[in-house]
Formats: C-alpha cells, structure tokens, sequence
C-alpha cells in the first residue's frame, strides 16, 4: 500500500484494518513519499511487513518458496 503523506497514512490505517480482519496471514508492503509517513506507518506494521520508501511499482516482492520475484497479489 502506497501512503505518500502523514495524512493518507492516518486515512490509510482504517483500510490497513480491515483487510487484515479479511486476510490477517496477509503481508503488507508500506511505502512513503515523506519522514512523516513513515513514522506514522510503522505503528501500523507487523510482523512479516515491510515498509520503505518510495513508489511501489518499483519494488519487487521476493517469494519465500522460490528465488523468483514476484508482484504483490493487490496494490493499493
């Protein structure tokens, strides 16, 4: 999930919610455009998560059970 601001991470967090009551052994992905996001986000993360900056089409999702790289199944 791309959150760029402090404030599209805040809106970000309620949708962070619900797809984890949908799909909790989902891994989340989060990245930022700014500091503040990024702080903000981390107390959205879990075990397992990633969060870095920067947009998500450029960043490669490496899949446990092989050294092939795949997308994320959904991007938000």
């Amino acid at each position: 999930m791309h959150a760029v601001s402090l404030g599209e991470t805040r809106a970000a967090a309620a949708l962070i919610a619900a797809l984890r009551q949908r799909r909790p052994d989902a891994r989340l992905l989060l990245t930022h455009g700014t500091a503040t996001g990024r702080e903000a986000g981390r107390e959205l993360l879990r075990e397992g998560d990633r969060q870095t900056d920067g947009c998500p089409s450029t960043h490669a999702v490496r899949r446990s059970d092989s050294s092939r790289t795949s997308g994320p199944r959904s991007a938000c």
